[in-house]
Order: C-alpha cells, then structure tokens, then sequence
C-alpha cells in the first residue's frame, strides 16, 4: 500500500510571504480514486463522473 499524507509534499518559499506547495500523488492511489468514484456513480444511478483540479489558496 502507498500512503500519501499531508506531509509528503515539497514546500518552499518564493518571495517572502508567498509559499509554494506540491504534492505528487502516486499512480496507484488516482487510479484507486478513480474506481471508487466511477463505481459510486454507478451505484448511485448518475451516468458521468465530472474530475476537476483543485487549486486552493491558503489564508
């Protein structure tokens, strides 16, 4: 199993007062992901399942 947490990311500064963060997610856990949502729908009577990335802001 492949474990990806809050803390596995890579963090730094770009200008003082702005940070950047990245965290890279392993094949297998976005593929996991995936089934579950598909399967969901499925289960669920929806017909499509909509992906979007999430580009947050922290305040």
């Amino acid at each position: 199993m492949i474990i990806a947490g809050e803390y596995s990311g890579i963090e730094h500064v770009i200008v003082d007062g702005v940070v950047q963060s990245i965290k890279l997610i392993p094949e297998e856990i976005k593929r996991c992901v995936a089934r579950f949502a598909f399967q969901y729908a499925k289960d669920n009577g929806q017909r499509s399942v909509i992906a979007a990335p999430e580009n947050s802001t922290l305040h």
